[in-house]
């Protein structure tokens, strides 16, 4: 159960880091 949890929250964060990362491109271009 533990790790199910953890791995929620890892795709959370990495899907998180995305769309910063997406947004920066946005407005960089």
């Amino acid at each position: 159960m533990k790790k199910v949890l953890i791995t929620r929250r890892l795709i959370r964060e990495s899907e998180d880091k995305a769309s910063k990362l997406f947004d920066a491109n946005l407005i960089l271009r």
